[in-house]
């Protein structure tokens, strides 16, 4: 992960967003059109609420963690893309008078509100968070990995720029572990159950 930000931040302060994208959009090839488009599902809503109704049945600790987080990620994404960086444009807007990209047939072309990435806010946010709650590092490298390849499937599919993507993955993180610490703050005994031993009877 560290290493990851470290070559991300280089790039970014190293070129232009434009060079970057430009360079990135030449690398290519079947295989990454078809696997990217959808991995880059994993950090969409409709993939990660499963996760937090699942979790209620593992720990009700976990499942409002997963709530905090989810909600702390809405409300930094509306505000960054609708209220602060209003009107970013993403890469295919961006690039139309400057350079044809390569799209992806099939890929819906967003073309606003470009950054942060919500995607990679999204996937950062709950897959660190349930990085954070496991003990296995061999599961926490995998969690990671997952969610930076979310990231970089908005690269490759040209719905956003790198600085997009590497904002969105310490924003998300970053909303992980304040989620992690504040539940984990919390004592009650009844937290440590889930939802079918909390309506057991003992």
């Amino acid at each position: 992960m560290v290493i990851l930000l470290t070559i991300g931040i280089f790039f970014v302060l190293s070129f232009s967003k434009d060079e970057i994208h430009i360079f990135q959009n030449t690398y290519y090839n079947p295989f990454l059109d078809y696997f990217f488009q959808y991995v880059t599902y994993l950090g969409d809503y409709h993939v990660l609420l499963p996760i937090v109704f699942i979790s209620a049945f593992i720990k009700w600790r976990y499942f409002l963690g997963f709530v905090l987080v989810g909600l702390l990620s809405i409300c930094a994404i509306v505000v960054l893309k609708y209220h602060v960086f209003i009107d970013h444009p993403r890469p295919p807007q961006y690039f139309a008078q400057i350079h044809e990209l390569r799209l992806i047939e099939g890929v819906e072309i967003l073309t606003n509100n470009s950054f942060p990435s919500g995607h990679t806010t999204s996937a950062f946010a709950f897959y660190a968070l349930m990085a954070f709650f496991l003990n296995t590092k061999k599961l926490k490298l995998a969690l990671f990995i997952t969610a930076a390849l979310v990231g970089y499937s908005r690269i490759y599919l040209s719905q956003h720029f790198l600085i997009d993507v590497l904002v969105g993955s310490i924003l998300g993180t970053s909303l992980a572990f304040i989620a992690y610490w504040i539940v984990m703050k919390a004592k009650r005994p009844i937290l440590d159950k889930g939802l079918i031993q909390s309506l057991s009877k003992d």
